[in-house]
């Protein structure tokens, strides 16, 4: 076997036949000289590898060997050091390919060359059948796992007793994926479950795929953490702010313990800062970090696909090489989850244009079909994709869709026979809920809110108020799963999850534009006097607002003044504190003022009898859990007042 020999010491650099770009960096404080095959022959269950030691120059037991390879930069420990070999532990999820070497020392490192890892794969009997292009086997251990669901986005395969599946395959999108069994997780890298592996060979030649998992125990009890948009670009302060997120989310898993995932609704990033500022899926990944060892599945937001390729098809290349799968399905408990894609994207390619409707393609639709034909229709359906199904009601009616009828209507369809189906969608950095009494199939939709509400800006006029357009703080939803019994409950970053509505004191508010912005253009005073109509003025009405976040029409909402009910009335309005926080903000301080403040259905209003009497507020949810507020009058009524230092 050819062998490359490669010397490193503090004062000079031997080199025999290695790249130039493998020359390691002089002046080292250490000298390590190991003798680096060109290619490596080991079993496929191997633990380690060995190098030989070039004249006793040996590495340190407290050492790191670096191999660079197809899994990426792996840190591997030394098991034992002779004179003459050492031992090495081999990564977990060792792929073959060139892996570059190197020795890490403290802060430095020596790059020793590169070796090529080949597997000796042994005959377990598993090989293609009836012209099968994948074949493998998704076992835990010694054991194969029956009745596993392994698809390549087209087709879809089913494990035998022994955990072995056939799928015959065209490659179209360069990977399968496990549908992840009930009691089972897959390894993750940093928080992202790797259901899938990337395939290498030619769409005629068979190759194999195996899938190992690892078994949860109480796996019918958890709870999801659900994140809409977060749109990280390195603009403004939206890292920071990301941050507190983070936090978070830590301290909710530290305090509430128990099996813990998480879901993305889609635009973790934001195409059109990719080259700008040199932020995408590598610096998500990295910035997820902190959370490392939490589950999070992924969905795709039309943020998430391409401006540079041209083409729905295309422009998610980068988030199948980064991410995963744009569609997939996976089992928590007796939880069926499905992650769509429903952003159609007919980009130009030219890396200015952003050019979607949100529809779900019809291969797509083919591929849910044969996915929920392995699932029993009294599993509970939960579906995440980026863009809503229904439009905001509002009033309450039958709602309208908000994306292509004719995928709407066969996604309707395909669903029609589950009991239970929940869709989680982002997209409107806004709140609403479809009530299942209102849909055709008894379906619930939750458009879900989003982790930077407002795209961060209002949190970068005051770092504790994060507030989207319709008036809620930026979040996530804490969905409960106990077997088949579902629960939700929104929580705002950084808040008490029990806090879930603003109240206001319309008395104390007065948005006037003569008074704040007495300089506004013509075209920006109209924008602002339509959405202060409420607002503008003094006032002694004694009218209270609650900006009740989650609503839906099995909530009820009650106001008490010294023991008397109000009369408490659902009303459409521009929500005072988005105002207040971004759209006057950044009208005053000269900014381009998108994402004006939207009307929200989710606000209520109640008129007491004096100015200065404590109000109680009591809101119970749908789930029974109930809220409450003692309402001193008068109530300030400032931004700083509503962040969450003062909202606990």
């Amino acid at each position: 076997m050819k062998r490359l020999l490669l010397i490193f010491s503090a004062l000079a650099v031997f080199l025999v036949g290695c790249t130039p770009e493998e020359n390691p960096q002089a002046g080292s404080g250490f000298d390590v000289r190991l003798d680096i095959p060109s290619e490596i022959t080991i079993e496929e269950d191997a633990k380690s590898i060995e190098f030989g030691v070039v004249e006793g120059k040996a590495p340190l037991k407290t050492d790191l060997i670096i191999l660079d390879g197809p899994a990426g930069q792996k840190f591997c420990k030394i098991l034992s050091v002779t004179s003459a070999k050492v031992t090495v532990e081999l990564y977990s999820g060792a792929k073959e390919g060139q892996h570059k070497v190197s020795v890490q020392r403290g802060l430095e490192v020596l790059s020793l060359g590169t070796t090529k890892l080949t597997f000796n794969v042994k005959d377990d009997g598993i090989h293609p059948e009836g012209g099968s292009s994948v074949y493998g086997r998704v076992a835990c251990g010694d054991k194969g796992i029956e009745g596993v669901v392994v698809s390549d986005g087209v087709e879809t395969a089913v494990t035998d007793k022994n955990g072995v599946y056939q799928l015959s395959s065209k490659k179209k999108h360069g990977y399968v994926f496990v549908s992840v069994p009930r009691g089972y997780e897959v390894p993750l890298n940093v928080v992202f479950p790797q259901i899938h592996k990337y395939l290498t060979k030619s769409a005629s030649a068979a190759e194999r795929v195996d899938f190992e998992l690892k078994e949860v125990q109480n796996p019918d009890n958890y709870t999801m953490l659900i994140c809409g948009d977060i749109h990280l670009a390195n603009r403004f302060n939206d890292r920071e702010q990301f941050s507190h997120f983070l936090e978070d989310v830590k301290d909710f898993v530290t305090a509430n313990g128990g099996n813990i995932y998480g879901l993305t609704l889609g635009d973790m990033v934001w195409d059109r800062y990719w080259v700008d500022n040199n932020y995408s899926f590598p610096e998500y990944i990295e910035e997820m970090k902190p959370l490392t060892g939490l589950p999070f599945f992924q969905t795709p937001g039309n943020h998430d696909h391409d401006l540079w390729e041209s083409g729905d098809f295309a422009t998610m290349a980068k988030y199948k090489q980064n991410i995963g799968p744009s569609y997939y399905s996976y089992n928590l408990g007796k939880v069926h989850g499905v992650v769509l894609d429903d952003i159609d994207c007919a980009n130009p390619g030219t890396g200015k244009n952003a050019t979607y409707t949100n529809n779900l393609v019809q291969e797509q639709l083919d591929w849910l079909k044969k996915d929920l034909s392995h699932v029993s229709k009294d599993t509970p359906i939960i579906v995440s994709m980026h863009a809503q199904m229904f439009a905001n009601p509002g009033t309450g009616k039958t709602p309208n869709y908000a994306m292509m009828a004719s995928s709407a209507s066969q996604l309707e369809d395909i669903l029609d026979d589950f009991t239970t189906v929940h869709i989680f969608t982002g997209h409107t950095h806004q709140m609403y809920t479809i009530d299942n009494t209102l849909t055709k199939n008894s379906i619930y939709e939750h458009n879900a809110g989003a982790v930077c509400a407002c795209w961060w800006v209002t949190g970068v006029y005051n770092i504790e108020a994060n507030i989207a357009s319709d008036g809620v703080p930026g979040g996530y939803t804490v969905l409960k799963v106990n077997g088949n019994d579902i629960k939700w409950q929104y929580k705002g970053t950084k808040f008490n999850i029990n806090r879930q509505f603003y109240s206001y004191d319309r008395n104390q508010i007065n948005l006037s534009r003569e008074k704040l912005l007495p300089s506004l253009n013509e075209a920006d005073s109209k924008e602002w006097d339509a959405r202060t109509k409420t607002w503008s003025g003094e006032s002694t009405a004694n009218e209270v607002y609650l900006n009740v976040w989650n609503y839906d029409y099995n909530w009820k909402v009650e106001v008490f003044e010294n023991g008397t009910p109000l009369t408490v009335t659902k009303v459409a309005d521009y929500d005072p504190l988005h105002m207040l926080a971004y759209t006057y903000e950044r009208y005053r301080r000269g900014e381009d003022a998108g994402h004006l403040t939207h009307v929200t259905w989710h606000m209520f209003k109640a008129t007491a009898s004096s100015p200065t009497s404590t109000l109680e507020i009591k809101v119970t949810d749908c789930h029974g859990n109930v809220y409450t507020e003692s309402m001193k009058r008068p109530k300030a009524f400032k931004t700083l007042d509503y962040g969450w230092n003062k909202m606990q």
